[in-house]
């Protein structure tokens, strides 16, 4: 039985390393969404606390009133550039999920190419096992009835009676 070969191994490891390598970025795609998701979360809370509190105060100097209205502008500000860097990290998000669809894709084709070609191969050896037997059968039987036609069929089938272990001991006339 011969050794099995894919021809495309090489490059079956460059797709693999490259699946694992989209697996990779997706990751660190998706942590950098949530981390974005998280940062928008605390702008959102800071600025609900702090709308809170506004409404909570019944009587204010003026001057409080427009610190508080300008850290609410910094607030809004900060939310508004969280808003945007989710849209990026959902943007990278979406785009390294995309290479790694086509990264599986390409991956999972090699590998059903693969398993094909073992297939085949293993076939191929069971049919040529099949064929060796097939010749031994035919030169046994070729073998066995060229000794028969000679005469020493007969012979030969004595002997194999004569030693056999049922028979140890007797012996059968010829």
């Amino acid at each position: 039985m011969k050794r099995f070969r894919f021809s495309l191994e090489a490059l079956a490891t460059l797709r693999r390393a490259a699946l694992e390598r989209a697996m990779e970025r997706y990751a660190s795609a998706m942590t950098e969404q949530r981390r974005t998701l998280g940062r928008l979360d605390a702008s959102r809370q800071e600025l609900a606390q702090m709308m809170q509190g506004r409404r909570d105060l019944v009587s204010s100097a003026a001057g409080d009133w427009e610190q508080q209205h300008r850290w609410q502008q910094v607030l809004e500000l900060k939310m508004e550039a969280c808003r945007r860097d989710l849209v990026r990290a959902e943007d990278a998000l979406n785009k390294e999920q995309a290479i790694l669809f086509a990264a599986r894709r390409d991956a999972e084709a090699l590998d059903r190419i693969r398993q094909r070609r073992l297939s085949v191969h293993r076939q191929e050896d069971i049919r040529a096992e099949q064929k060796e037997l097939d010749e031994m059968a035919s030169r046994t039987s070729m073998a066995c009835g060229l000794l028969i036609e000679e005469g020493h069929g007969k012979s030969l089938h004595h002997e194999s009676i004569n030693n056999s272990p049922s028979r140890a001991g007797r012996s059968i006339p010829g």
